[in-house]
């Protein structure tokens, strides 16, 4: 009978610990996450970046640099898509990626095995909001934790990042 409860316990703490661990805790921008043979890392983040155009109105937009390498020993390509990369506003609201804004931009496309891609992406979101930048596809999120106002020429990012060209 002694047995018996512990073993129940056991399950009970498992399902438990399990279900309490729904979505992990957002990384801080420069940190990598790994996952299935898979490194990316969001290593920069500026909000009020003016696009490229002169011929638009400038809008707010929110750039983060995203860089994903795929392990030597991978037995297969992994995918990138810049529409996994959604901006989560505390609300809760989802912003799907702006198109070709800032250069260089992320490209879609396979990364084979032994290489990185390395390239920016977009939302089209007001200033201020300090959202969570997630991967739709791998459930991973980073969290800007900089200073209450980034542009682009004072952005939060790794030091070793490139800033985004205008």
């Amino acid at each position: 009978m002694e047995l018996r409860t512990v073993g129940i316990a056991v399950v009970v703490v498992a399902s438990l610990v399990g279900c309490s661990s729904g979505t992990a805790k957002p990384l801080r921008i420069g940190a990598p996450a790994t996952s299935s043979g898979r490194t990316e890392t969001v290593y920069s983040y500026a909000e009020r970046v003016l696009g490229q155009s002169f011929t638009e109105l400038p809008g707010d937009l929110v750039v983060a640099g995203v860089k994903v390498c795929v392990a030597q020993d991978a037995k297969r390509a992994q995918p990138v898509r810049v529409s996994d990369y959604r901006l989560v506003l505390a609300d809760g609201d989802e912003i799907a990626a702006a198109k070709d804004e800032i250069s260089p931009r992320l490209e879609n496309g396979p990364v084979p095995a032994g290489t990185c891609v390395r390239g920016f992406v977009s939302w089209r979101a007001s200033s201020d909001q300090h959202p969570t930048i997630k991967n739709s596809s791998t459930g991973t999120s980073w969290k800007p934790d900089c200073a209450k106002i980034t542009t682009s020429t004072a952005p939060c990012h790794d030091p070793a990042a490139t800033p985004p060209s205008r």
